[in-house]
């Protein structure tokens, strides 16, 4: 509701020039990304932190203390990696993003402006 409210808000200038097609996309791949970032959090991130901690204490009381350090230094260089992985990937995801943001509002706009392009399309009647 907040983010109508604030494109209502917006210029007249914003909204002769707009582009329809990229913001109705951004919006929609921004609530998906909220959904996916708590369904992640709270049912992948979290319990796999809370079970490597168990591990960790379990075996640091069990057993000899190295295992439990050999798992917690294992999982911290694997975290490590995957950061560095996904901040890697970042620059690729951006661009197609982009991309899509631009295929979305040229199509949109095509179909909002459909007598404009009808009409200056030159098409064979």
């Amino acid at each position: 509701l907040k983010v109508f409210t604030h494109l209502h808000s917006l210029s007249l200038k914003y909204h002769l020039t707009r582009k329809t097609g990229e913001v109705l996309k951004v919006m929609e791949r921004g609530a998906a990304s909220v959904q996916q970032l708590l369904n992640m959090t709270l049912f992948t991130v979290g319990p796999t932190l809370l079970d490597l901690a168990l591990v960790c204490i379990v075996l640091f009381f069990t057993t000899h203390a190295v295992f439990a350090l050999v798992i917690l230094v294992t999982m911290s260089a694997y975290i490590w990696v995957t950061i560095r992985l996904i901040e890697w990937r970042k620059k690729f995801r951006r661009d197609m993003i982009d991309a899509d943001n631009a295929m979305n509002d040229r199509s949109v706009n095509t179909l909002l402006n459909f007598e404009t392009v009808k009409y200056f399309g030159m098409e064979t009647r």
